[in-house]
């Protein structure tokens, strides 16, 4: 009798334990799920647009070319800093509409910019360079684009446009640096 009532306990407990860790799985699970969600664009993640910066850094490696850098957040502000053979020196900040920021995220996505290489090739410190990076909340990464011959080099030169079109950077570089990043 005692030990009927032995099994029963433990088949109790057995029923107990599994629940939990059923429930365990599920909680675990749905948690997963809506982090991956908040990772995605066009999902719960991108809508919360506080916890997102976009920059863009020029450097002209004492050649030619412009060097400035650019910060954009999640609200759609601008700043700017101008370093040298641009038309503004010094620091300003603009606003651009939050649907642009988003379109720009999206761009990111586009290009599967995460799983790009931090370092995109040797830069010689006398040549021009433009390093990118993105954080969407706990999420970053940067590319330093150099001289590069690669299949990658296309999407980078056109995400580093598509930086510079959506803050209207044009406004402080002048049509002649412009002119001078489209002949890299």
């Amino acid at each position: 009798m005692a030990y009927r009532w032995v099994r029963e306990v433990c088949v109790r407990w057995y029923v107990v334990v599994a629940l939990l860790l059923v429930g365990a799985i599920l909680c675990l699970r749905w948690w997963g799920m809506r982090e991956h969600a908040r990772s995605m664009p066009g999902k719960a993640g991108e809508d919360d647009l506080s916890n997102v910066e976009i920059t863009l850094h020029r450097s002209s490696g004492g050649g030619p070319g412009p060097a400035y850098y650019l910060i954009i957040d999640g609200k759609g502000q601008v700043q700017y800093q101008g370093e040298s053979l641009v038309d503004t020196v010094g620091y300003r900040t603009a606003q651009i509409p939050v649907d642009s920021v988003r379109a720009l995220i999206a761009e990111f996505y586009r290009v599967n910019y995460f799983a790009l290489p931090g370092d995109r090739g040797l830069t010689p410190l006398d040549l021009p360079t433009c390093e990118t990076s993105i954080r969407i909340g706990s999420r970053y990464h940067e590319v330093l684009h150099g001289v590069v011959l690669s299949q990658t080099k296309d999407s980078v030169v056109h995400l580093e446009d598509r930086i510079d079109d959506i803050a209207q950077s044009v406004r402080w570089i002048g049509p002649r640096a412009l002119r001078r990043i489209a002949g890299r």
